[in-house]
C-alpha cells in the first residue's frame, strides 16, 4: 500500500475559487503540505528533471495523518421500507452476466433491516456457485448453496431466491440463457430453513452489494431487470418476461456497400461437414450483383465473450476487407488496442454459424 495519496476534487479553479485536496496517510506522524508551480514534472535523467517554483508563501503547513478507505465498487439502495411486511411467498430475480464469479462471495439481490444488516441475501459464494442466505428470527445466519451450480464467466443467467414464509422453505433457481432461440439449461434446488425473517424490519433492497453494518461483497458483472415477484416462479413460462437474450452474433465492423467471400473452416468439426454435402469449393459467396460478395457492408460476428451460445460452431468466415471496412466505436479500446484484445484486421469479419435449438432445430 501507498503510505500517503491524494487527489484534487477539481481539475481547475479560477480566482476567489475554492479546490479540496483528499489525503489518505498511513503514517503516525503528521504531513507536510506545500503549494508548487511544476516546471518541469518529467524526471527523465535525459532531460532536466523535475523542476518545481516554491510558493511556500502562499500555502503550506502540516496535518494529521488518517487512513480514508475508498469504498471499492459500485451497487444500488432502493427503499422498501414496509414493503415485504404482508408478503407470504415471494421472490428476487435478476439476469446477471457475471465476469468475476470466483472471485469470492458476491452479493446479488439483498433485502437489509435498519441496522444494514442482511435478512435475505442471493449471491455468489466462494467457489462461483449460486448461494442464499437466510438470517430469521432468533437464528443466527444460515446459508444454502446450490451443488454442481457453478456460474461460468460472460454468460448471461436468470437467477432468483424463492421465499416462502408460512412453510420456512426457500428455492434457489438458475436459468442459463444461452441463445435467443436456443436451450435454456435450468436448475432448481429447495431448502428448509430453521426460521424465516420478520419481513416487517425489511428496510432496504441493495442491488449488487451487501454487508454486516457495512458494505462489502460487491459483486462484478452485468445485473438486468432486478425485480420483486409476489409468487415464487416455478417453471420457465413464469419467467418469460424476464429473461434476457443473448445473441448469436453481434455486429462487428461496416464498410461501404463492397462484399467479400467466406472461407470454409478448415478445423470445421467432422459431425458438422453434412452442411457442405455436394459442396467441394473452400471459397464460397466470392461473387454477386450486389457489391460483389456475399459478406459486406454490415459484418456480424461471434464472441463467447459477448454471449454467443458455446453450442455455436464457426462453419465458415469472411476475410480480406478494403481499408474503408473499419470497427464500430465499441470494439475500440484505444488507438493501440481493440475490446476483444485481438489484431483489428481479425475483427473485421462475417462468422457464417450453426447453432442447435431447444427443440433440435
Amino acid at each position: 500500500m501507498i503510505p500517503i495519496a491524494g487527489y484534487a476534487d477539481r481539475w481547475s479553479v479560477g480566482q476567489g475559487e475554492t479546490m479540496q485536496f483528499k489525503v489518505s496517510s498511513s503514517f503516525t506522524q503528521p504531513y507536510s503540505a506545500r503549494m508548487v508551480r511544476i516546471v518541469c514534472a518529467d524526471p527523465n535523467p535525459d532531460g532536466p528533471g523535475i523542476l518545481e517554483e516554491d510558493y511556500s508563501s502562499v500555502f503550506s503547513g502540516q496535518f494529521p495523518s488518517r487512513i480514508q478507505n475508498v469504498q471499492l465498487g459500485s451497487y444500488a439502495s432502493v427503499d422498501a421500507a414496509h414493503r415485504f411486511a404482508s408478503l407470504t411467498k415471494f421472490a428476487v430475480v435478476a439476469n446477471i452476466w457475471p465476469t468475476l464469479p470466483e472471485a469470492g462471495p458476491q452479493s446479488i439481490l439483498s433485502l437489509l433491516d435498519s441496522a444494514g444488516s442482511p435478512l435475505i441475501e442471493l449471491g455468489i459464494g466462494q467457489t462461483g456457485r449460486l448461494t442464499a442466505s437466510i438470517t430469521g428470527r432468533g437464528v443466527d445466519r444460515q446459508v444454502f448453496e446450490m451443488p454442481d451450480s457453478e456460474l461460468a464467466g460472460r454468460r448471461w443467467y436468470t437467477v432468483w431466491l424463492g421465499v416462502d414464509v408460512a412453510d420456512c422453505r426457500i428455492s434457489l433457481d438458475r436459468q442459463a440463457l444461452e441463445a435467443q432461440f436456443g436451450t435454456h439449461t435450468e436448475q432448481t434446488e429447495e431448502f428448509e430453513c430453521a426460521a424465516v425473517p420478520d419481513l416487517t424490519e425489511v428496510d432496504r433492497l441493495l442491488i449488487a452489494a451487501s454487508g454486516e453494518g457495512g458494505l462489502d461483497r460487491f459483486y462484478n458483472g452485468k445485473i438486468e431487470k432486478p425485480c420483486v415477484v409476489k409468487v415464487i416462479p416455478d417453471s420457465e413460462s413464469d419467467l418469460s418476461h424476464l429473461s434476457g437474450e443473448a445473441g448469436v452474433v453481434g455486429f462487428s465492423a461496416q464498410g461501404d456497400f463492397q462484399g467479400a467471400y467466406y472461407r470454409r473452416n478448415s478445423q470445421l468439426p467432422s459431425e458438422y461437414e453434412w452442411v457442405f454435402e455436394g459442396i467441394d469449393d473452400e471459397i464460397l459467396g466470392d461473387f454477386g450483383l450486389n457489391g460483389g460478395g456475399a459478406a459486406g457492408f454490415e459484418l456480424d460476428r461471434v464472441d463467447y465473450s459477448l454471449g454467443t451460445s458455446d453450442n455455436t460452431v464457426v462453419l465458415a468466415s469472411s476475410e480480406t476487407y478494403p481499408d474503408h471496412f473499419v470497427l464500430v466505436p465499441e470494439e475500440i479500446l484505444t488507438h493501440l488496442s481493440t475490446r476483444a484484445g485481438d489484431p483489428v484486421s481479425e475483427l473485421i469479419r462475417s462468422d457464417m454459424v450453426l447453432f442447435e435449438t431447444g427443440q433440435v432445430g
